[in-house]
């Protein structure tokens, strides 16, 4: 059974938590991960072809615009991933139709925070790369805050800043061990696939996937890791929140005391 951690951990402790609440939350959280990932594949393929097919190529580069579209109809189905293993993390369960539910009323939000952090990734990196670096990690928490927390766009980016204030590096740390896992994992699946299918992968001088790899195989895979990525940052997320949440009572102490 999973067990909440308390208080503060080192990045070690932090890390492992998440791993735990994987390891406890991939059962319920995995059909959801599918659904999003294969929902996700199986659109942004059919745009594709829909785009290289009637453009002749030529605008090829609207098939872009098709992750748009993905991201819009993934939210429903990313928001019952964070919630059940947000459920798990305080000792309980969510149902699926409450997930679902979830997922539908939290639409908005969700979509409008993951859409203005995308924005300010874009200027970060306009304004050379550092920027978008600390944007990046500061404001990482918002798409979390507007799930789980029922905050709007704009107090759930105020919320994920004031966590991660002070603690910058901490969670730059946390984060970047928890990515490099993430790619290793990943990089295992690409590898296997590549191996698997060799040069079947060029289409019409396209790099494309079959269609069984971007349906099936893949939302697999992604149904498997998608979890263990969200765990991680919610185990990360209460690191935080339990440093923030200490901080502010030992200035009220001291403003007392005062």
């Amino acid at each position: 059974m999973y067990s909440k951690l308390v208080s503060p951990q080192p990045v070690g402790g932090v890390l492992d938590d998440g791993f735990s609440l994987y390891r406890h939350s991939i059962k319920e959280a995995f059909p959801f991960a599918f659904a999003a990932a294969a929902a996700a594949g199986g659109i942004d393929r059919l745009l594709t072809d829909w785009l290289l097919t009637t453009a002749d190529g030529e605008l090829a580069w609207l098939a872009a615009a098709s992750s748009l579209v993905v991201s819009v109809v993934s939210v429903p189905l990313f928001v019952p991933v964070v919630a059940t293993i947000d459920a798990i993390r305080h000792g309980r369960r969510v149902s699926a139709g409450d997930a679902l539910r979830l997922g539908l009323r939290r639409f908005f939000p969700v979509l409008g925070a993951a859409a203005a952090y995308a924005a300010m990734l874009v200027v970060g990196t306009l304004l050379f790369v550092v920027p978008a670096v600390y944007l990046a990690v500061a404001f990482v928490f918002s798409l979390l805050a507007a799930s789980v927390e029922h905050k709007g766009v704009r107090d759930s980016l105020r919320y994920s800043f004031d966590v991660v204030s002070g603690r910058w590096w901490r969670t730059a740390i946390s984060l970047t061990v928890g990515t490099v896992v993430l790619y290793v994992l990943v990089g295992f699946v690409v590898a296997a696939v590549l191996a698997y299918h060799g040069g079947a992968l060029v289409v019409d001088g396209q790099v494309r996937f079959p269609w069984h790899v971007d349906v099936i195989v893949l939302p697999v895979a992604a149904g498997a890791l998608m979890p263990l990525l969200y765990a991680l940052l919610m185990a990360i997320y209460a690191d935080a929140k339990l440093r923030h949440e200490g901080a502010d009572i030992a200035a009220g102490i001291a403003a007392a005391k005062a």
